[in-house]
């Protein structure tokens, strides 16, 4: 859910490792929310675990407010698992728990990820007139990083009306027809202007032939991008022979400077999506050839390695009861590629699960794994520098939204 930025009122500090016995070091780990973030029927608990998975402090988070963790000075190593807890209650009738468990914590300061909206509502327009188009069987897709009101013309001579509106003060219009050979006509569009789009204005698409990896590619997603916005012009969908080899896409180099792929593959291995930007088309699509191995839970003892040919970034263990019951609850642990040895926390009785329907017997990890079994999805982000980059500095400390060029894989688990 994307809500505004608000100042954070930190004048209320639930502190943390409340043992007066208990030696301290200068280092603390905080954590922030700002005034309404948490909304009715919903809590958070935020709950701090060593290596060997001792529950240290834990505590129910409140708006506007600011949790504080020391760090003891006699902790082994100086990080820890924070494990976040989410419940949220429909009409007081089913719950939701989600859980995520984040391993190797440093000192720092934290929040839940804020991106601020400051868009006012699309406030520019302009007006363009399509002579011989009909809406009703238009031969054109129109792609546009705004909204666009399209009505047939009510004059005498048959065509389209099109009402733009915008944010920016310029925007892009593409019409690109449906079917191939692909043609298209570009418009840059300026406040309370009026353009007109005839048909004798095409540009052909320029062809890239790509070759596509093996397997059932279910999805094959194409973006065009330049300063005015981000186009998807170009999407397979549950199509694509699985005896191609390769691909023809349209391309459309006077008007792009770069383009996003998204691919998503499906073999007996797991799931692969592919979502990363080239300033011009590849020759051969690019696969996330990576798994894990001797994954083992014993409690909540959970151990993994990982093998690839790319260098990755993370990795995210994950469980859940079905969807169809009506209380449900999730539990997720991110962590690092390479070999892994994780002990998560018993979750204390003080804390409450409630979408768990039988409490008492809801104690570990494992438990929930053994009867939903688990997934890994397993990462390798363009512009991140490892586990920190790609999960903590994401996840608990973002106020952009950026959504990263990565290569994943999302495998089935079976614990040995």
């Amino acid at each position: 859910m994307i809500r505004k930025w608000l100042p954070l009122l930190v004048g209320l500090i639930l502190l943390g490792c409340e043992n007066d016995d208990d030696q301290r070091s200068n280092e603390f780990l905080r954590f922030s929310i700002q005034d309404e973030f948490i909304q009715q029927g919903e809590d958070y608990w935020i709950m701090i675990s060593d290596a060997e998975g001792n529950v240290l402090d834990s505590k129910e988070l409140q708006n506007a407010s600011t949790y504080a963790f020391a760090f003891p000075a006699n902790l082994p190593a100086a990080t820890v698992t924070m494990t976040l807890i989410h419940n949220i209650t429909y009409a007081n009738l089913t719950s939701t728990t989600n859980i995520k468990s984040y391993t190797s914590v440093p000192p720092g300061e934290y929040h839940f990820p804020e991106y601020s909206n400051d868009g006012e509502g699309y406030n520019n327009r302009a007006y363009l007139t399509a002579p011989g188009f009909n809406k009703d069987n238009d031969p054109l897709d129109w792609l546009f990083p705004g909204r666009l009101n399209i009505a047939d013309a009510t004059g005498p001579q048959p065509g389209l009306e099109i009402e733009a509106s915008y944010l920016a003060e310029k925007a892009g219009l593409l019409a690109l027809t449906k079917t191939r050979p692909f043609q298209y006509q570009y418009l840059l569009l300026d406040p309370g202007q009026h353009y007109t789009l005839t048909s004798d204005d095409f540009t052909f698409c320029t062809p890239r032939t790509t070759a596509l990896p093996g397997g059932d590619l279910s999805q094959l997603n194409v973006t065009g991008v330049n300063a005015y916005g981000e186009y998807l012009y170009y999407a397979i969908r549950n199509n694509i022979d699985r005896a191609e080899t390769t691909w023809e896409i349209p391309t459309m180099p006077d008007i792009f400077d770069s383009y996003r792929i998204q691919l998503t593959k499906i073999d007996s291995e797991g799931l692969y999506k592919t979502d990363l930007i080239y300033t011009e088309l590849p020759t051969e699509l690019q696969i996330l050839e990576a798994s894990v191995v001797d994954f083992t839970v014993d409690g909540n003892v959970i151990d993994w390695s990982t093998t690839s040919t790319h260098s990755l970034d993370d990795v995210t263990i994950s469980t859940s009861t079905s969807i169809d019951d009506n209380d449900n609850v999730g539990w997720s642990l991110k962590g690092g590629s390479g070999e892994q040895h994780i002990v998560l926390p018993r979750i204390p009785d003080n804390v409450p699960l409630r979408g768990v329907i039988d409490r008492a017997n809801f104690k570990t990890f494992e438990m929930l794994a053994d009867e939903y079994g688990l997934t890994a999805t397993i990462r390798d982000l363009v512009h991140d520098n490892g586990y920190w980059d790609s999960v903590i500095r994401q996840d608990l400390q973002a106020t952009e939204w950026i959504i990263p060029e990565s290569l994943t894989k999302t495998q089935q688990l079976l614990p040995e």
